[in-house]
């Protein structure tokens, strides 16, 4: 969760709130400047998956807001100030750390290779004001095995 000020007179908001890796592999929860707030995990380059959904009324007011993530697997929930605004699948994660992609975890910039290099590059500073971000990785590990056997299928 994100916890950000919106200053009165900025006319676009967009940056990155959290990502944690790289183009090799990582995720990235980060918000566009049309209004998109965005979850892309890169499974190591080799799948991408993206959740993203329209900001209420397109923007965000001046003020204080929180956004959210939430990842129940394999549902991926956006949430802006508690509400719902959006969910998809990531059907697959990884076992190891991102940050052995050499670019470890930022909050409110990116490092110039993003795991979401097709949405934005270098450091994408989130143009608001980014108190804090809470990562709570509360929850067992999950491992589906039709995605498994599926994923071991595709690599013969």
């Amino acid at each position: 969760t994100a916890h950000v000020t919106i200053p009165d007179g900025l006319t676009t908001v967009e940056g990155a709130l959290a990502v944690q890796g790289s183009v090799l592999g990582g995720w990235s929860f980060h918000l566009l400047g049309d209004g998109r707030l965005v979850y892309v995990h890169n499974l190591a380059g080799w799948r991408v998956y993206r959740v993203e959904a329209r900001l209420p009324a397109g923007h965000l007011e001046p003020g204080d807001h929180t956004l959210s993530m939430r990842f129940t697997p394999p549902t991926v929930e956006l949430l802006v100030d508690g509400e719902v605004i959006g969910s998809g699948e990531v059907k697959r994660t990884v076992w190891s750390r991102f940050s052995l992609t050499g670019a470890g975890l930022t909050a409110g910039w990116s490092p110039d290779f993003s795991p979401a290099d097709e949405d934005y590059r270098g450091r994408f500073e989130f143009t608001g004001t980014l108190h804090r971000v809470d990562i709570d990785v509360a929850g067992s590990a999950v491992e589906d095995p039709a995605v498994a056997a599926e994923e071991a299928i595709a690599r013969q």
